[in-house]
Protein backbone atom coordinates (compact mmCIF):
# COMPACT_ATOMS: atom_id res chain seq x y z
CA UNK A 1 0.00 0.00 0.00
CA UNK A 2 2.79 2.44 0.91
CA UNK A 3 4.55 1.65 -2.38
CA UNK A 4 1.39 2.56 -4.33
CA UNK A 5 1.05 5.79 -2.39
CA UNK A 6 4.61 6.80 -3.26
CA UNK A 7 3.91 6.01 -6.91
CA UNK A 8 0.84 8.23 -6.91
CA UNK A 9 2.62 11.06 -5.12
CA UNK A 10 5.14 11.47 -7.90
CA UNK A 11 2.34 12.73 -10.17
CA UNK A 12 1.89 15.67 -7.79
CA UNK A 13 5.48 16.83 -8.21
CA UNK A 14 4.94 18.67 -11.51
CA UNK A 15 1.88 20.63 -10.29
CA UNK A 16 3.67 21.63 -7.09
CA UNK A 17 6.80 22.64 -8.99
CA UNK A 18 5.11 24.63 -11.79
CA UNK A 19 1.91 25.90 -10.16
CA UNK A 20 2.45 25.42 -6.43
CA UNK A 21 -0.83 23.50 -6.32
CA UNK A 22 -2.06 19.96 -5.91
CA UNK A 23 -2.98 18.25 -9.15
CA UNK A 24 -6.64 18.77 -8.23
CA UNK A 25 -7.48 21.33 -5.52
CA UNK A 26 -10.67 21.09 -3.40
CA UNK A 27 -13.47 23.37 -4.58
CA UNK A 28 -13.53 25.15 -1.23
CA UNK A 29 -9.94 26.30 -1.86
CA UNK A 30 -10.42 27.29 -5.51
CA UNK A 31 -11.06 30.88 -6.62
CA UNK A 32 -12.69 31.97 -9.89
CA UNK A 33 -12.36 35.08 -12.01
CA UNK A 34 -14.87 37.80 -11.08
CA UNK A 35 -16.94 37.15 -14.24
CA UNK A 36 -16.78 33.35 -14.07
CA UNK A 37 -19.34 31.02 -12.44
CA UNK A 38 -19.34 27.44 -11.22
CA UNK A 39 -21.19 24.94 -13.42
CA UNK A 40 -20.90 22.10 -10.90
CA UNK A 41 -18.36 20.93 -8.32
CA UNK A 42 -15.57 20.80 -10.91
CA UNK A 43 -16.22 22.84 -14.06
CA UNK A 44 -16.70 26.60 -14.42
CA UNK A 45 -18.27 28.74 -17.15
CA UNK A 46 -17.39 32.09 -18.65
CA UNK A 47 -19.89 33.40 -21.21
CA UNK A 48 -17.81 35.35 -23.71
CA UNK A 49 -21.12 36.07 -25.44
CA UNK A 50 -24.46 34.27 -25.69
CA UNK A 51 -23.10 31.67 -28.12
CA UNK A 52 -19.46 31.37 -27.04
CA UNK A 53 -18.71 29.69 -23.73
CA UNK A 54 -15.35 29.02 -22.09
CA UNK A 55 -15.58 25.85 -20.00
CA UNK A 56 -12.91 25.92 -17.32
CA UNK A 57 -11.27 23.45 -14.97
CA UNK A 58 -10.25 25.82 -12.16
CA UNK A 59 -9.56 23.00 -9.70
CA UNK A 60 -7.08 21.33 -12.07
CA UNK A 61 -3.53 22.63 -11.66
CA UNK A 62 -3.19 23.86 -15.28
CA UNK A 63 -6.62 25.55 -15.19
CA UNK A 64 -7.51 24.43 -18.72
CA UNK A 65 -10.19 26.19 -20.75
CA UNK A 66 -12.01 24.55 -23.64
CA UNK A 67 -14.49 26.44 -25.82
CA UNK A 68 -18.07 25.60 -26.77
CA UNK A 69 -18.96 27.57 -29.92
CA UNK A 70 -22.62 27.64 -30.95
CA UNK A 71 -24.13 28.25 -34.37
CA UNK A 72 -27.79 28.07 -35.40
CA UNK A 73 -27.72 24.41 -36.43
CA UNK A 74 -24.52 22.93 -34.94
CA UNK A 75 -22.09 23.45 -32.09
CA UNK A 76 -18.35 22.91 -31.98
CA UNK A 77 -16.41 21.90 -28.89
CA UNK A 78 -12.78 22.99 -29.19
CA UNK A 79 -10.60 20.79 -26.95
CA UNK A 80 -11.81 18.31 -24.36
CA UNK A 81 -9.98 19.16 -21.18
CA UNK A 82 -7.79 17.09 -18.89
CA UNK A 83 -10.18 14.18 -18.47
CA UNK A 84 -10.32 14.59 -14.69
CA UNK A 85 -14.08 14.92 -15.27
CA UNK A 86 -16.22 14.42 -18.37
CA UNK A 87 -16.49 17.72 -20.26
CA UNK A 88 -18.84 16.16 -22.83
CA UNK A 89 -21.60 16.10 -20.20
CA UNK A 90 -21.14 19.84 -19.66
CA UNK A 91 -21.35 20.61 -23.38
CA UNK A 92 -24.40 18.37 -23.75
CA UNK A 93 -26.08 20.14 -20.84
CA UNK A 94 -25.45 23.56 -22.39
CA UNK A 95 -26.82 22.83 -25.87
CA UNK A 96 -29.20 20.48 -27.67
CA UNK A 97 -27.44 21.10 -31.00
CA UNK A 98 -25.37 18.37 -32.67
CA UNK A 99 -21.78 18.80 -31.46
CA UNK A 100 -18.68 18.62 -33.65
CA UNK A 101 -15.50 18.13 -31.66
CA UNK A 102 -12.03 19.34 -32.65
CA UNK A 103 -8.77 19.48 -30.71
CA UNK A 104 -6.09 22.15 -30.78
CA UNK A 105 -3.41 19.44 -30.45
CA UNK A 106 -2.87 15.99 -28.95
CA UNK A 107 -1.43 16.82 -25.52
CA UNK A 108 -3.14 14.89 -22.75
CA UNK A 109 -4.67 17.94 -21.06
CA UNK A 110 -6.61 18.78 -24.25
CA UNK A 111 -7.90 15.30 -25.25
CA UNK A 112 -9.06 14.00 -21.88
CA UNK A 113 -12.71 13.53 -22.90
CA UNK A 114 -12.26 13.41 -26.67
CA UNK A 115 -13.41 9.80 -26.93
CA UNK A 116 -16.77 10.78 -25.37
CA UNK A 117 -17.76 12.84 -28.44
CA UNK A 118 -19.68 11.22 -31.31
CA UNK A 119 -18.54 13.39 -34.23
CA UNK A 120 -14.86 14.33 -34.38
CA UNK A 121 -13.07 16.33 -37.07
CA UNK A 122 -9.30 16.43 -37.37
CA UNK A 123 -7.18 18.89 -39.29
CA UNK A 124 -5.04 17.40 -42.04
CA UNK A 125 -1.82 18.28 -40.19
CA UNK A 126 -3.15 16.24 -37.24
CA UNK A 127 -3.09 13.03 -39.29
CA UNK A 128 0.28 13.51 -41.01
CA UNK A 129 2.42 11.98 -38.24
CA UNK A 130 -0.18 9.58 -36.85
CA UNK A 131 -1.02 6.01 -37.75
CA UNK A 132 -4.59 5.94 -39.07
CA UNK A 133 -6.49 2.65 -39.13
CA UNK A 134 -8.91 1.64 -41.90
CA UNK A 135 -11.86 2.72 -39.76
CA UNK A 136 -10.37 6.19 -39.13
CA UNK A 137 -9.11 5.50 -35.63
CA UNK A 138 -6.00 7.17 -34.24
CA UNK A 139 -4.27 6.35 -30.97
CA UNK A 140 -2.31 9.60 -30.65
CA UNK A 141 1.45 9.57 -30.20
CA UNK A 142 3.41 11.94 -27.97
CA UNK A 143 0.51 13.07 -25.80
CA UNK A 144 2.81 13.49 -22.75
CA UNK A 145 0.21 11.58 -20.75
CA UNK A 146 2.96 9.78 -18.83
CA UNK A 147 3.49 13.00 -16.86
CA UNK A 148 0.22 12.41 -15.00
CA UNK A 149 -0.42 8.73 -15.69
CA UNK A 150 -3.09 9.59 -18.26
CA UNK A 151 -4.38 6.92 -20.62
CA UNK A 152 -4.40 7.81 -24.31
CA UNK A 153 -7.94 7.74 -25.76
CA UNK A 154 -8.72 6.23 -29.13
CA UNK A 155 -9.97 8.92 -31.48
CA UNK A 156 -12.34 7.93 -34.28
CA UNK A 157 -12.79 10.83 -36.67
CA UNK A 158 -15.33 11.37 -39.45
CA UNK A 159 -13.75 14.21 -41.43
CA UNK A 160 -10.37 15.76 -42.24
CA UNK A 161 -10.22 19.55 -42.62
CA UNK A 162 -7.49 21.49 -44.43
CA UNK A 163 -5.74 24.74 -43.54
CA UNK A 164 -8.03 27.76 -44.16
CA UNK A 165 -11.09 25.53 -44.70
CA UNK A 166 -14.35 26.66 -43.08
CA UNK A 167 -16.75 24.68 -40.91
CA UNK A 168 -20.34 25.93 -41.14
CA UNK A 169 -22.28 25.82 -37.87
CA UNK A 170 -25.30 27.64 -39.27
CA UNK A 171 -24.99 31.43 -39.48
CA UNK A 172 -21.52 31.03 -38.00
CA UNK A 173 -18.41 29.82 -39.79
CA UNK A 174 -15.12 28.77 -38.21
CA UNK A 175 -11.91 28.72 -40.22
CA UNK A 176 -9.27 26.10 -39.43
CA UNK A 177 -5.78 27.63 -39.31
CA UNK A 178 -2.67 25.53 -38.83
CA UNK A 179 -0.64 26.98 -35.96
CA UNK A 180 2.35 24.77 -35.14
CA UNK A 181 4.77 26.18 -32.63
CA UNK A 182 3.67 24.62 -29.36
CA UNK A 183 3.25 21.33 -31.16
CA UNK A 184 3.63 20.46 -34.87
CA UNK A 185 0.00 19.30 -35.02
CA UNK A 186 -1.54 22.41 -33.45
CA UNK A 187 -4.43 24.35 -34.97
CA UNK A 188 -6.46 27.44 -34.13
CA UNK A 189 -10.08 28.20 -35.02
CA UNK A 190 -11.10 31.61 -36.33
CA UNK A 191 -14.52 33.23 -36.45
CA UNK A 192 -14.12 36.18 -38.86
CA UNK A 193 -17.65 37.49 -38.32
CA UNK A 194 -17.27 37.83 -34.54
CA UNK A 195 -13.51 38.45 -34.76
CA UNK A 196 -12.66 35.64 -32.35
CA UNK A 197 -9.59 33.39 -32.58
CA UNK A 198 -9.31 30.29 -30.40
CA UNK A 199 -5.59 29.56 -30.22
CA UNK A 200 -5.14 26.58 -27.91
CA UNK A 201 -1.59 26.51 -26.54
CA UNK A 202 -0.04 28.32 -29.49
CA UNK A 203 -0.21 31.60 -27.53
CA UNK A 204 -0.26 32.55 -23.87
CA UNK A 205 -0.21 35.81 -21.96
CA UNK A 206 2.93 36.41 -19.96
CA UNK A 207 6.18 34.61 -20.73
CA UNK A 208 6.17 32.17 -23.65
CA UNK A 209 9.10 29.71 -23.80
CA UNK A 210 10.46 29.31 -27.35
CA UNK A 211 13.80 27.71 -26.51
CA UNK A 212 14.97 24.49 -28.16
CA UNK A 213 14.50 22.58 -24.91
CA UNK A 214 10.87 23.75 -24.66
CA UNK A 215 10.03 23.02 -28.32
CA UNK A 216 10.75 19.30 -28.49
CA UNK A 217 7.60 18.61 -30.53
CA UNK A 218 7.93 21.56 -32.88
CA UNK A 219 10.47 24.20 -33.93
CA UNK A 220 11.06 27.93 -33.90
CA UNK A 221 10.74 27.90 -37.70
CA UNK A 222 7.27 26.35 -37.40
CA UNK A 223 6.28 28.94 -34.81
CA UNK A 224 7.35 31.76 -37.14
CA UNK A 225 5.41 30.18 -40.03
CA UNK A 226 2.30 29.81 -37.85
CA UNK A 227 2.44 33.45 -36.78
CA UNK A 228 2.47 34.53 -40.42
CA UNK A 229 -0.35 32.10 -41.25
CA UNK A 230 -2.52 33.63 -38.54
CA UNK A 231 -1.71 37.23 -39.43
CA UNK A 232 -2.63 36.62 -43.08
CA UNK A 233 -6.10 35.47 -42.08
CA UNK A 234 -6.99 37.25 -38.83
CA UNK A 235 -8.63 40.67 -39.02
CA UNK A 236 -7.71 43.79 -37.10
CA UNK A 237 -9.65 43.98 -33.83
CA UNK A 238 -9.79 40.21 -33.33
CA UNK A 239 -9.77 38.91 -29.76
CA UNK A 240 -7.67 35.82 -29.12
CA UNK A 241 -8.69 33.23 -26.53
CA UNK A 242 -6.05 30.89 -25.11
CA UNK A 243 -6.20 27.60 -23.20
CA UNK A 244 -4.29 28.41 -20.00
CA UNK A 245 -4.01 31.55 -17.85
CA UNK A 246 -0.84 33.46 -17.04
CA UNK A 247 1.27 31.34 -14.70
CA UNK A 248 -1.79 29.08 -14.40
CA UNK A 249 -3.46 31.94 -12.47
CA UNK A 250 -0.98 32.25 -9.62
CA UNK A 251 -2.86 35.24 -8.17
CA UNK A 252 -6.08 33.24 -7.87
CA UNK A 253 -4.20 30.40 -6.21
CA UNK A 254 -2.97 32.75 -3.48
CA UNK A 255 -4.87 32.29 -0.21
CA UNK A 256 -5.01 36.07 0.20
CA UNK A 257 -6.67 36.70 -3.18
CA UNK A 258 -9.66 39.05 -2.80
CA UNK A 259 -10.93 39.31 -6.36
CA UNK A 260 -10.79 42.01 -9.05
CA UNK A 261 -9.27 39.84 -11.80
CA UNK A 262 -11.48 39.08 -14.80
CA UNK A 263 -11.24 36.30 -17.36
CA UNK A 264 -9.96 38.61 -20.11
CA UNK A 265 -7.12 39.84 -17.88
CA UNK A 266 -5.39 36.46 -18.15
CA UNK A 267 -7.07 34.52 -20.95
CA UNK A 268 -7.42 37.05 -23.76
CA UNK A 269 -4.98 38.55 -26.25
CA UNK A 270 -5.55 40.59 -29.40
CA UNK A 271 -4.60 40.68 -33.06
CA UNK A 272 -2.22 43.51 -32.18
CA UNK A 273 -0.35 41.16 -29.83
CA UNK A 274 0.07 38.81 -32.79
CA UNK A 275 1.39 41.65 -34.97
CA UNK A 276 3.82 42.74 -32.25
CA UNK A 277 4.99 39.15 -31.78
CA UNK A 278 5.59 38.76 -35.50
CA UNK A 279 7.68 41.95 -35.57
CA UNK A 280 9.92 40.66 -32.78
CA UNK A 281 10.49 37.15 -34.16
CA UNK A 282 11.26 38.62 -37.58
CA UNK A 283 14.15 40.47 -35.94
CA UNK A 284 15.41 37.18 -34.53
CA UNK A 285 15.15 34.50 -37.25
CA UNK A 286 17.05 31.98 -35.11
CA UNK A 287 16.99 30.99 -31.47
CA UNK A 288 19.78 32.24 -29.22
CA UNK A 289 22.56 29.88 -28.19
CA UNK A 290 22.05 31.12 -24.65
CA UNK A 291 18.31 31.68 -23.99
CA UNK A 292 17.30 35.29 -23.43
CA UNK A 293 14.06 37.06 -22.56
CA UNK A 294 12.61 39.66 -24.93
CA UNK A 295 9.62 41.88 -24.17
CA UNK A 296 7.14 41.85 -27.06
CA UNK A 297 4.69 44.26 -25.37
CA UNK A 298 2.92 44.63 -22.03
CA UNK A 299 1.05 41.35 -22.57
CA UNK A 300 3.66 39.00 -24.02
CA UNK A 301 7.32 38.18 -23.44
CA UNK A 302 9.31 35.40 -25.09
CA UNK A 303 12.31 33.34 -24.02
CA UNK A 304 14.19 31.94 -27.01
Amino acid sequence: MEHRNMNERRYDLLPKLLAKRKRVTPKSMTKLYDDEIWFDDYFSLKYIDDTTIAIGEPRYWQRNYSYLILGDSKALMFDAGSGENNIYKVARNLTDLPIIHMISHYHYDHIGSTDKFKKIYLAKNQTKFQQVSNDNIIVPKKTLGFLEKKNTPKIQFSKIVKNREFINLGNRKLQVLYSPGHNSESISLYDPMRKQLFAGDYLMRGVMPLTKSSMLQTSYAEFRWATKNLIKNVKFGTKIYVAHPVGFAAELNNKEYLGKIKFADQMELSQQDLVDLNAVINKYPRQSILPKKIKVNDNVKIIF
